[in-house]
């Protein structure tokens, strides 16, 4: 910002020009004249933002100089200083656009503040009108992207006259968009930061942004048709976008999507193309710079459905069916199975087979969108709670749709799912040391397990886990171990076609006899009434 001090007493317009660290106002050069025709021949040669002028000089008065000044330069800022007597002139100045006024003899302090001030409102003014015309250009492209349809012929005479880009070569665009919903792109600093690396990175390409919203830009890069050029271009892209988010204020970030090169006919489709893009952010994470052709995923809509094995190998169909978690195929996609095969066995699942579940899961929701993982994820907790006639827990739908990242939304219903199974399996309100054997226990029902092996697994004595567990639950840890081997073995009996010794054998009893005895004292039937039941079920 450069200032001009004019007035015919050397005294008081050196002392003004020189007397002043005018640079921490914000004024990078202060120039002094000795009278109106002096002042106004250096304005012809340099602009001035700021002037300060005595209203009494011989030759031409202030008042006289101002209006000159005004018509070579409409938006300078004029300050008038007079005398007590030149009042009306002062009043006079003002009419012609003279935006304030200092009475001599002159004070330091009024001089500064008043500069300073006129400074900031000049600052504010400039800014105002680069945004008007950004503003103005933003319309068209605004237009553009909310499918007011435009010949080709004006958007290329946008393009070349509104934003100087030349008629030959095709573009790159870039949506930036804020990560938080904060109005980043309207915060002064954050402004500075993302127009600076801009400058840094793409001054060497013709490039222009639009303001689409508070929380976006859309960046326009001209280029040429040239794999390698583009390559190169790419990459100043995302280094731009990495150093922009490096020195961005904590809490905020931007995130990118790059879209591949198009003509000016391409200009709107760019925008929808990028903006769908960035969608994936929930998925990838804060920051991020996707690329047409980069992204990882696919649209659930058009997978290929891909069968999904039996959680930890333990759940089988004979017959020549298909492995798939116990479940019958009937050719419904991927994560409906696993849906079902989680109503069904949920209560069944160790530690070990739940996180297996749930990874196989986060595998298929991560193809699809935001709101089908939310949706996917709420009627499974919905169905799990009314199918175990769990009540309440609508915190849980709360804080799975408050996660902002898909990770975040993962780790919170990982958690859910961990609360209901201690529920489900009645290990809520038990001990950590109870809670710790029930674990082992259905990780391993499969193996030879025996109380002994599992107290000194836990490093505590047989007699005193026996003790504990039988004062907490009521119920010896050798028919808890029963229990567990008698509910997963009615589920393959109902579920799958495995012969009765089959089942015995997957369960940790391979003796059949001592099988079916435990089967009568848990259930107060046999094996064969059982799947005997569930087969005249399934003829009615």
């Amino acid at each position: 910002m450069r200032l001009m001090v004019v007035d015919d007493d050397k005294q008081i317009r050196e002392g003004i020009t020189y007397g002043i660290q005018w640079e921490n106002l914000g004024i990078d050069e202060a120039v002094c004249f000795k009278d109106g025709f002096d002042a106004l021949a250096g304005a012809k040669l340099k602009s001035f933002d700021i002037a300060l002028l005595d209203i009494s000089m011989p030759g031409m008065t202030g008042i006289e100089l101002l209006q000159e000044l005004k018509k070579l330069s409409p938006q300078i800022a004029v300050v008038l200083i007079s005398g007590f007597e030149e009042f009306e002139y002062a009043r006079m100045g003002m009419r012609y656009g003279a935006l304030d006024y200092i009475s001599k003899p002159i004070h330091l302090d009024e001089l500064t503040k008043t500069v300073s001030e006129v400074a900031e409102k000049c600052r504010k003014e400039r800014k105002d009108a680069d945004i008007v015309g950004e503003t103005e250009r933003n319309a068209f492209v605004q237009k553009l992207f909310h499918g007011v349809k435009l010949q080709t012929k004006e958007v290329k005479a946008f393009l070349t006259g509104e934003c100087g880009f030349s008629q030959s070569g095709v573009f790159l665009g870039v949506l930036l968009r804020s990560d938080v919903p904060d109005a980043l792109f309207l915060d002064e600093e954050c402004f500075s930061i993302v127009v600076r690396k801009m400058t840094e990175y793409l001054g060497g390409s013709q490039h222009r942004y639009f303001q689409v919203g508070k929380e976006e830009w859309y960046l326009l890069i001209h280029t040429v048709d040239s794999a390698l050029y583009i390559f190169n271009l790419k990459t100043q892209v995302r280094r731009m976008l990495e150093k922009i988010n490096e020195e961005l204020p904590a809490g905020r970030g931007i995130s990118a999507a790059i879209v591949a090169p198009f003509d000016a006919a391409g200009l709107a489709g760019s925008y929808h193309k990028a903006s769908a893009m960035l969608e994936r952010t929930f998925f990838e994470g804060a920051k991020c710079c996707l690329e047409e052709g980069g992204i990882r995923g696919e649209d659930l809509k058009e997978c290929v459905e891909k069968s999904v094995g039996g959680i930890n190998g333990h759940v089988t169909e004979n017959g020549g069916s298909k492995e798939n978690g116990g479940l019958k195929e009937n050719g419904g996609e991927a994560l409906a199975r696993l849906h079902g095969q989680c109503i069904r066995q949920f209560h069944l699942f160790s530690d070990q087979e739940l996180e297996e579940w749930v990874d196989a899961v986060q595998k298929e929701l991560y193809k699809g969108t935001k709101s089908a993982a939310q949706s996917f994820i709420q009627v499974n907790l919905a169905e799990l709670l009314s199918k175990h006639a769990i009540g309440g827990r609508e915190e849980w739908q709360e804080n799975i749709f408050d996660a902002v990242y898909f990770d975040e939304m993962m780790l919170v219903w990982r958690k859910c799912l961990q609360n209901l199974k201690e529920e489900v399996n009645g290990m809520s309100g038990y001990s950590k040391e109870v809670r710790q054997v029930m674990r082992f226990v259905k990780e391993h029902y499969a193996e030879k397990i025996s109380v002994e092996q599992i107290a000194e697994k836990m490093e505590i004595s047989a007699g005193h886990l026996s003790r504990v567990f039988k004062a907490e639950t009521e119920n010896s840890l050798k028919k808890y171990i029963n229990k567990v081997r008698i509910d997963q073995a009615t589920y393959l009996l109902q579920n799958t076609n495995m012969k009765v010794y089959e089942v015995a054998e997957r369960v940790g009893i391979p003796d059949y006899l001592y099988f079916t005895q435990v089967f009568k004292n848990v259930t107060a039937k046999t094996p064969l009434e059982v799947r005997k039941e569930t087969q005249g079920n399934e003829r009615r």
